[in-house]
C-alpha cells in the first residue's frame, strides 16, 4: 500500500510529527526525547556532535544540519519516505526506515552515503537498534489502521526473525542498555503501552497497560534515567506522566492543547512541545514542578500553514538552550531574551477610534535576564511605556482613528545585549453609503438622467462585485467610478422615471481582501423614494395675439414682444423671432422654423428620438444640458408632435422645444423658446399657449372666450422638457446642435 494514505489520516487525527531521539555526549544513548508520527519528517539529535538528522517523509532524503551554525551540512538520498531514524551504538551509522521503498537504509556518516540496504516484505514505520544485531521495526498498518506488526529483523542477513501482530500504529524506543523495548500504540483510547525484554533471542512481554490518557496519545517523550514516560494528545490540555517500571500513572501536568510535536531535553530538565491553534507556539515546562519556562509564538494565523511545520521537535545537546523543529528545520535559541508582537497582532485590523495600550510579549531567556531599559513607539512617536509581568506596554495619547497601516516598534535591553521588534497593523474603516441622489423624499424639478450613490469604500478598500437594482421595477445599466455608483434612468425607449413618486431598490455586493488574503464579503441594501415635480403647465392665452406669418403659419404670440420675420442665425433661417423685454440675465426669445425633413417620413421613430438626439448633439458641441421633463408626444390628425424642455448647466437658461410634423410629407414646424431660468415657471403657461396655438393656415385675430380657452384650429400638443448645457446664445446653440445631426431642411418660405 502507499504510505500517503496512512499519513493523511494520521494528520487528520492530529497524530502529528516525528520520532525524536535526544542523545548525550558520553557516547551512550541517554534517552529519546520524543516519539510521534507525522507525514513530513523525523528529527534525531546526534550523541556526540551538535547535529540534527531530519528525515523527509515526503521525499527521499535525510538532511544533516549543524545546530551550532544553524545550516545544513549535507544530505543523502535513502529512498522514498524515510519515516524513522536511529543511530548505531558507535555513532558511525544511521539506520533509516524507508517506508514506501520497503527497506532499511544504512547511512555511513563518514562517507556520507548509503553503505547498504536491507530489503523488507513490509513497509517499516518506526525503527530501533538492539543487541546482537537485532533491529526492532514496526510496520505501517492497512488503510483502516489495522494489521500493524512488531518485527525483529536480523541486521546481518536481513531475515525477519520474529513477528508480533495486531498492534496497528506503533512507535518504539529502546532503553540505554538496550535490554528493554518500549512500544506505544498511538490513537487508541486509552493509550496502550508495552514493555518487552529484548536481551534474549525472543521478545518477552514484561508489562502492558492502557494508561489514563483517554483522548488517545499522539506524542511520546521518554526519560529512562528518571523512569518516566510523557504522553500527550493533540486535543488534551494535560500530559500524562507514566512510570516505565510499573506503567502506572503518576499524574498529569497541565499544558496547552493542540500539541503537534514533543521532545524531552535532559540537560535543561524541560519538556518542549509545539502547539497548533490560532497561532503556532513553542512551549517548555520544567519537568520537576510543571512550571512553564518558555512560551514563544512561532507564527500568527497557524491555520494558514501546514501544521507539520511545527510537528517535529528535538533539543540537540551541547549547544545551550537551542531547540530544533519544523519542516524545513528551524533552530530557536531560547537562551536570549526576545520580543513578540502583542496587541494589536501583526497585520490585524482595528476599528477606527480604538483605544488601549499597545503591547509586546517579553521572553526573558534561559536563564531569565533582568531588563534594564525598554521603550515603544507608534509610527515613530514615543509612547509612555512600562513593563507589567512579562508584557511591555505603551500608551497612545489619543484613540487610533487614522485609517491605514501603522507601525509599532518595541525594544528592550539587558546586561550584555539588546533587541528590537517592529510589526504593522492597520486601522480599518467600514464601507459607507454617504449619499444618494435624488435623496429619500426629495422633490426634483426635472427628470434625472442618472441615479447617483456616493460610497466610501473604507480601508482596506472594498470592491463592488455586483449591483442588483431597479428603478420603478426596471433594471438599469450601472457603473462605479471614483466611489460614485451611477445608474441610468433612461434607455432607447424613454425614461424609467416620471413625474410623481419614484422608487429605487438597490442591493450592493462588495468584497474586501485583507493582507492575509482572507476575503470578506459585504451586502448593502438600499430602498428609497423621491418625487419629480410635474413641470407641465396648462396653456394660458393672456396677452397673446394671433399672428399670421408670411410662411403660412398662424400662431398666438405675446402682443408686447417685438416680432421679426425671416431671421438668419448663423447659416440657419428662421421664419420668425419674437423678443421680449429683458428681465434677469437674458431677454426671452421665441423662434419658429419650418421646413421639410425626409427622415420624419422614412423613420417612424424620428420624433421619439428627437429629444435625445438633440441633447446628445448639443453636448457633442460642448453645450452641457439636461432634460427637466419627459418628452411628451401625441398624434393629431395628419400631424405628430413632441414637446420638451432643456436646462443649461452653466448658464441660467431654459429652452422649450416643440416639434410638430406631418409624417406623411416630412414637413415640420419647430418652435424654440429660450428664457431665463428664473422666469421659466412664470412664462411656461404662456409658452404652452403659444405652442397650442400653432396652425398651418392663417386665421383671424385671436378670439378669446370667457373660459380663456379659444379654438386654435388644432389640438394642443403635449410637453417635452429638455435642459441644455452652457453656450453663449441659446438659439445659436440649437442651430449648431441641429446642424450636427445633418437634419435636411426645405428652403425658407417667403
Amino acid at each position: 500500500m502507499r504510505l500517503f494514505s496512512v499519513l493523511t489520516v494520521t494528520i487528520l487525527m492530529c497524530a502529528c510529527a516525528a520520532s525524536l531521539l535526544s542523545v548525550g555526549e558520553s557516547g551512550a544513548v541517554l534517552a529519546p526525547d520524543g516519539l510521534s508520527l507525522n507525514g513530513n519528517q523525523e528529527l534525531v539529535s546526534d550523541r556526540d556532535r551538535p547535529l540534527v538528522y531530519s528525515g523527509d517523509a515526503d521525499g527521499d532524503k535525510v538532511h544533516v544540519l549543524n545546530a551550532t551554525t544553524r545550516a545544513e551540512e549535507w544530505n543523502v538520498s535513502v529512498g522514498y519516505s524515510p519515516m524513522s531514524i536511529d543511530v548505531s551504538e558507535d555513532g558511525r551509522y544511521l539506520y533509516v526506515a524507508v517506508s514506501t521503498d520497503m527497506r532499511i537504509a544504512i547511512v555511513d556518516l563518514e562517507s556520507r552515503s548509503v553503505s547498504r540496504t536491507i530489503d523488507l516484505t513490509f513497509e517499516p514505520l518506526s525503527i530501533r537498534i538492539g543487541l546482537s544485531d537485532r533491529l526492532y521495526v514496526t510496520s505501517v498498518p492497512d488503510e483502516d489502521f489495522h494489521g500493524g506488526e512488531l518485527n525483529v529483523v536480523d541486521d546481518v542477513s536481513g531475515n525477519v526473525i520474529e513477528t508480533l501482530e495486531g498492534y496497528d500504529i506503533c512507535v518504539l524506543d529502546m532503553s540505554p542498555d538496550k535490554s528493554t523495548l518500549l512500544m506505544v500504540q498511538l490513537n487508541y483510547v486509552p493509550t496502550p503501552v508495552y514493555l518487552f525484554a529484548c536481551d534474549s533471542q525472543k521478545l518477552t512481554l514484561l508489562d502492558s497497560d492502557g494508561g489514563g490518557l483517554y483522548e488517545g496519545a499522539r506524542h511520546v517523550a521518554v526519560d529512562w534515567g528518571n523512569d518516566t514516560i510523557y504522553l500527550a494528545s493533540c486535543v488534551s490540555n494535560v500530559v500524562e506522566i507514566v512510570a516505565i517500571s510499573t506503567l502506572e500513572s503518576w499524574g498529569v501536568m497541565n499544558m496547552y492543547p493542540g500539541v503537534t510535536g514533543m521532545a524531552l531535553s535532559l540537560d535543561l530538565g524541560a519538556l518542549f512541545y509545539t502547539t497548533y491553534g490560532f497561532s503556532a507556539e513553542l512551549h517548555a515546562f520544567d519537568v520537576s514542578d510543571g512550571r512553564e519556562i518558555v512560551s514563544v509564538r512561532l507564527c500568527d494565523y497557524a491555520y494558514l500553514v501546514d501544521r507539520n511545520t511545527y510537528a517535529a521537535v528535538t533539543a540537540p545537546p551541547g549547544v545551550g538552550a537551542v531547540v530544533a523543529l519544523g519542516d524545513p528545520v528551524q533552530f530557536y535559541d531560547l537562551g536570549t531574551p526576545r520580543l513578540l508582537p502583542g496587541w494589536p497582532q501583526a497585520y490585524s485590523a482595528l476599528e477606527s477610534g480604538s483605544t488601549g495600550d499597545l503591547s509586546a510579549y517579553i521572553y526573558f531567556g534561559i536563564p531569565a535576564r533582568e531588563i534594564t531599559s525598554y521603550g515603544m513607539t507608534l509610527d515613530g512617536e514615543p509612547l509612555v511605556s512600562y513593563i507589567l509581568g512579562s508584557t511591555l506596554l505603551g500608551s497612545p495619547s489619543a484613540p487610533m482613528d487614522e485609517s491605514g497601516m501603522h507601525t509599532v516598534n518595541a525594544s528592550i535591553a539587558w546586561d550584555g545585549g539588546e533587541t528590537a521588534l517592529s510589526w504593522v497593523f492597520y486601522v480599518a474603516t467600514a464601507l459607507q453609503v454617504l449619499s444618494v441622489w435624488p435623496a429619500e423624499g426629495e422633490v426634483v424639478d426635472h427628470i434625472p438622467e442618472n441615479i447617483a450613490v456616493e460610497v466610501e469604500l473604507g480601508y482596506p478598500e472594498y470592491t463592488l462585485t455586483d449591483c442588483q437594482m431597479s428603478v420603478n421595477g426596471v433594471r438599469p445599466e450601472w457603473c462605479l467610478e471614483d466611489e460614485v455608483l451611477t445608474a441610468s434612468t433612461r434607455d432607447a425607449n424613454g425614461s424609467y422615471t416620471l413625474p410623481g413618486e419614484n422608487w429605487v431598490v438597490m442591493e450592493l455586493y462588495f468584497e474586501r481582501v485583507t493582507d492575509r488574503n482572507y476575503t470578506y464579503s459585504y451586502e448593502f441594501p438600499l430602498i428609497w423614494a423621491f418625487s419629480i415635480m410635474d413641470a407641465r403647465a396648462s396653456p394660458s392665452y393672456d396677452g397673446l395675439t394671433r399672428q399670421n406669418l408670411s410662411s403660412g403659419v398662424s400662431l398666438a404670440l405675446p402682443a408686447a414682444w417685438e416680432l421679426t420675420e425671416n431671421v438668419t442665425v448663423g447659416d440657419t433661417v428662421f421664419d420668425a423671432q419674437v423678443v421680449g423685454p429683458v428681465n434677469g440675465s437674458a431677454a426671452p426669445v421665441i423662434t419658429l422654423q419650418s421646413g421639410v425633413d425626409l427622415s420624419i417620413k422614412e423613420d417612424p421613430l424620428y420624433l421619439d428620438s428627437f429629444a435625445d438626439n438633440l441633447v446628445d448633439g448639443m453636448r457633442a458641441e460642448g453645450v452641457d444640458v439636461y432634460i427637466v421633463d419627459s418628452p411628451s408626444a401625441r398624434e393629431t390628425p395628419g400631424f405628430e408632435s413632441v414637446v420638451f424642455t432643456v436646462r443649461w448647466e452653466d448658464e441660467p437658461l431654459a429652452q422649450k422645444f416643440a416639434v410638430i410634423a406631418n409624417t406623411s410629407s416630412g414637413e415640420y414646424w419647430l418652435i424654440i423658446m429660450t428664457v431665463d431660468v428664473a422666469d421659466y415657471f412664470d412664462l411656461d403657461p404662456m409658452l404652452e399657449g403659444v405652442i397650442s396655438s400653432l396652425a398651418v393656415s392663417a386665421t383671424a385675430d385671436l378670439p378669446v372666450d370667457d373660459d380663456n380657452d379659444p379654438d386654435w384650429g388644432m389640438d394642443p400638443v403635449t410637453f417635452l422638457l429638455i435642459d441644455a448645457g452652457a453656450a453663449a446664445a441659446a438659439i445659436a446653440a440649437v442651430v449648431v446642435a441641429s446642424r450636427h445631426w445633418n437634419r435636411p431642411r426645405g428652403p425658407a418660405k417667403d
